[in-house]
């Protein structure tokens, strides 16, 4: 049987115990924290580079574009009484970049005079915002708008003006 000295040290030690028990919980707290804070802080570094990175594989891409379009438009605008030249000019823009659903081009009223999807050639998208937006640019302009054919979801229009020789918008 345990002599009373010896209960009487296991007594004095309990509350050492606790004591030691609530520090090492508390460390213990202190590091998850720690941890739980520089997860997030490397965590949202990583989104942040992510969205940067996204951000510019997006301007690469509408700088790109916007570079096709405007020489489409240079190199159509002399042709626009010729549909046969235009048609297969498109044709073969749309052949040699895939990463376009369909071009078209369009009077001055917004009409589609010719493009490399059939059914759009007559429709007139003489109403819509992208191409009010783009009448009215002197550059190419890009806006969100429906699909020219009509097929379910949203696109991204990449319009240039055609201009005429005295200044004038003669199409799309």
């Amino acid at each position: 049987m345990p002599s009373s000295s010896s209960r009487h040290s296991h007594a004095s030690l309990l509350p050492l115990v606790v004591l030691m028990t609530l520090v090492a919980l508390g460390i213990g707290a202190l590091a998850l924290s720690y941890l739980e804070t520089r997860f997030l802080e490397t965590t949202g570094e990583a989104l942040a580079l992510g969205a940067a990175d996204v951000a510019d594989k997006l301007d690469r891409f509408a700088f790109e574009r916007s570079r096709d379009v405007q020489l489409i438009a240079e190199v159509i605008k002399g042709h626009l009484g010729e549909r046969a030249y235009v048609r297969s000019y498109l044709e073969a823009v749309h052949r040699t970049y895939p990463v376009y659903r369909s071009i078209a081009v369009t009077d001055a009223n917004g009409r589609v005079i010719e493009g490399t999807n059939s059914q759009t050639i007559g429709r007139s998208w003489g109403s819509a915002s992208w191409f009010l937006v783009a009448r009215e640019a002197t550059s190419p302009s890009l806006a969100e708008t429906d699909h020219l054919d009509g097929t379910p979801g949203r696109a991204l229009a990449i319009s240039a003006p055609l201009v005429g020789a005295r200044g004038e918008f003669i199409g799309m």
